[in-house]
């Protein structure tokens, strides 16, 4: 284990250096790293450490992200357990300092704590402190609990564990005080030891009632978990803290933040590798996206006009079993850019941008259901053609399809450069015409091939979204951090897209491989023709009354190890079945098995 500790270019050097020795010795680390910037300057009496080894690494980087990328690979390098710096004042000059102080709070791999010192602070001895800590019982707040107890244990000192309660009834201190205890017993700290001193007051407000504390407490250090960015913000940048800090006596006041959950840890080495090697939108072409989202990705006149005029002419080339006119109705179909927009605003926790693109998908949907089902009614069709088939049956071939279309089209809308390539992406992606299929269908009555169609789309929107996302994920698009809630739900709702995806994966992949399973798998092993065996087939033509002479022997191949004879006739009229089985038993003693013949002139027919 090892703290590393960055100082400040201030006087506050000292200070921090010295809560650094005290935190590595209560943490039994045998290393401690102080990061020191130009102008800082720690007193050399501090420099020997006595059982903890100190090393000293300069702070050469230059510009904020320079110096952020330097510490974070210290601590690294240092595979430290504890990273402490202190925000500094107000000064000209500090800006730099106090913005990597902020930085490094939330994005050091480890317990991190931030500490501001007061103008006149000085601690009370290098041994023997004092630590207030308010208790709430959660994560950060134990850990501070955890800590400041090793320190006070190791120094000598005295633990203050502060619970501020509401003063509700007569009763409220008593309430607190077992509160407390039930919190301290969590934390492992003994509230009946020498050195723990319990504190409960009774105020409506925390912050008022830390300050109550702070008055009385006589304390060296204020450490606070800190629950979320709101509480580092009040509690290290509030008007109370500041009179903490500007009294009399005043202490440190310090926040500390408990290293991230594993899941936090991996998701922040994605983004750093994703950062490094995929192209990271810029400033520009993030305005220029959001706008084109916000302005194309709503339900208005122009999106109303295009769905339906799409759609009635994918229903026309469906019904006709035209695959050229289906191709231009995806051209004209607006389904894209509210699906690009969901994956866009699920990735911002953009709940507003998120609402219109829902609002268009349904909307958009619905008028081109109506419109497939009137058009089918209205058109004399007698059953279902190849094209409206084919949409009846999606299989996870489908479902890939979509998500690397999603990928695709987020990525050349993201880039101007690349936007006349969203027209073959909008072909691959294939909205409209399920839907189309899912009206057609029911005015046919084909509710099979209309819930298989409907499943198509499904999955070709949820596809889309969760590719769209990815991919603007990748390249750099991430929501702010403060908007806690908003991410969450924004989680959640990427997480049922991957659910739902997964569900449906189970009959797609079936229906797959079923498909896979009845197809010929034809043998590319060409079997040579015996001698004599076209003179047998040319006999046998010669027998028939319909006047058939050969005119080529296509092929003798193997399909499902059966043995094929494709044959070519020309005739005035269509080979029958009996002329296949007859030429079949005819040229069998050619071979050691019954062979399968298909006559055809065209179109053929199998014996």
């Amino acid at each position: 284990m090892s703290v590393v500790v960055l100082v400040s270019p201030d006087e506050t050097a000292t200070h921090l250096a010295r809560w650094g020795l005290a935190f590595a010795r209560a943490t039994s680390a045998r290393h401690l790293t102080v990061i020191v910037p130009e102008g800082a300057d720690i007193e050399e009496s501090l420099l020997d450490f006595g059982d903890v080894q100190l090393e000293t690494k300069p702070l050469v980087a230059a510009g904020l992200k320079g110096m952020q990328d330097e510490v974070l690979l210290m601590i690294q390098e240092a595979k430290a357990s504890l990273f402490l710096s202190s925000k500094p004042r107000k000064n000209e000059g500090m800006e730099p300092q106090r913005d990597l102080a902020r930085w490094l709070f939330t994005h050091a791999p480890c317990d991190t704590i931030l500490l501001r010192f007061g103008e006149s602070f000085e601690p009370s001895s290098e041994e023997g402190w004092r630590i207030l800590v308010p208790s709430s019982g959660g994560p950060n707040s134990k850990k501070a609990l955890k800590l400041a107890w090793k320190v006070v244990e190791s120094s000598g000192g005295v633990l203050m564990p502060l619970m501020v309660e509401p003063d509700a009834d007569e009763v409220a201190e008593e309430v607190g005080e077992h509160i407390l205890d039930s919190v301290l017993k969590r934390a492992g700290v003994d509230p009946k030891a020498e050195n723990v001193r319990p504190l409960v007051v009774l105020s409506d407000s925390v912050e008022k009632g830390i300050h109550i504390a702070s008055e009385s407490a006589d304390a060296d250090m204020l450490l606070v978990g800190a629950s979320n960015f709101g509480t580092l913000r009040r509690v290290l940048f509030g008007t109370i803290p500041d009179r903490l800090l500007r009294g009399d006596d005043p202490m440190a006041v310090a926040v500390i933040r408990r290293a991230a959950p594993m899941g936090e840890r991996v998701k922040r080495r994605i983004e750093r590798w994703l950062s490094l090697r995929v192209p990271q939108l810029e400033r520009p072409d993030r305005v220029a996206l959001f706008e084109t989202m916000q302005r194309n990705a709503r339900w208005s006149f122009d999106f109303m006009t295009l769905i339906c005029l799409s759609t009635a002419i994918a229903s026309l080339g469906l019904i006709a079993n035209s695959a050229a006119v289906v191709i231009g109705a995806m051209l004209v179909a607006p389904l894209m850019m509210p699906l690009l927009g969901s994956g866009l605003a699920l990735v911002q926790g953009n709940g507003l941008l998120l609402k219109e693109c829902v609002k268009a998908i349904v909307f958009g949907f619905l008028s081109a259901l109506g419109i497939g089902y009137l058009i089918g009614l209205m058109t004399p069709i007698g059953g279902l053609t190849s094209e409206l088939a084919s949409r009846g049956g999606p299989t996870l071939l489908d479902m890939g399809v979509a998500f690397l279309s999603g990928v695709a089209a987020s990525y050349c809308i993201a880039r101007p450069n690349l936007s006349s390539a969203l027209a073959g992406v909008a072909i691959a992606a294939a909205l409209v015409p399920p839907i189309a299929t899912v009206g057609i269908s029911l005015s046919l009555e084909e509710g099979g091939n209309a819930l298989g169609a409907a499943t198509l789309f499904a999955t070709n929107v949820a596809a889309i979204i969760l590719g769209a996302a990815i991919n603007f994920y990748a390249a750099g698009i991430r929501g702010q951090k403060n908007r806690g809630r908003a991410i969450l739900w924004a989680r959640r709702m990427l997480f049922g897209l991957i659910l739902s995806l997964a569900l449906l994966a189970v009959p797609l992949g079936s229906l797959l491989i079923s498909q896979l399973s009845d197809r010929p798998v034809i043998e590319r092993r060409i079997e040579k023709v015996p001698v004599g065996c076209a003179e047998e087939i040319v006999k046998v033509l010669d027998e028939e009354q319909q006047e058939y002479r050969l005119h080529e022997l296509l092929a003798f191949r193997r399909v499902n190890g059966a043995l094929v004879i494709e044959i070519e006739v020309m005739g005035n009229s269509t080979p029958t079945k009996a002329l296949a089985t007859k030429i079949a038993k005819q040229v069998e003693p050619f071979f050691e098995e019954r062979p399968v013949v298909r006559v055809f002139a065209p179109p053929f027919v199998e014996s």
